[in-house]
């Protein structure tokens, strides 16, 4: 992997939970959309200190991974 692309992941959540969804569902089509993004938005937003809105999806959705695992990942990997 590059360094370009490893300093995007590190920095942009949508494009790490693109990468996660792909290393824990091989094969399986992920489809970018608007609610990654404002979720992402929403996580980033809890990172920094501010009181996000809320986030209720249901339980397997691909926000639940966004929430319990690529942003959990991403922020531990942060320097």
């Amino acid at each position: 992997m590059d360094r370009v692309l490893r300093a995007i992941l590190r920095t942009e959540l949508p494009f790490f939970i693109r990468k996660v969804f792909a290393t824990i569902s091989p094969g399986e089509t992920y489809l970018h959309n608007w609610h990654v993004d404002a979720i992402a938005h929403q996580l980033m937003r809890v990172h920094s200190g501010e009181k996000p809105a809320p986030v209720d999806q249901p339980a397997a959705s691909l926000a639940q991974i966004d929430l319990r695992l690529g942003c959990v990942c991403r922020l531990a990997a942060r320097p």
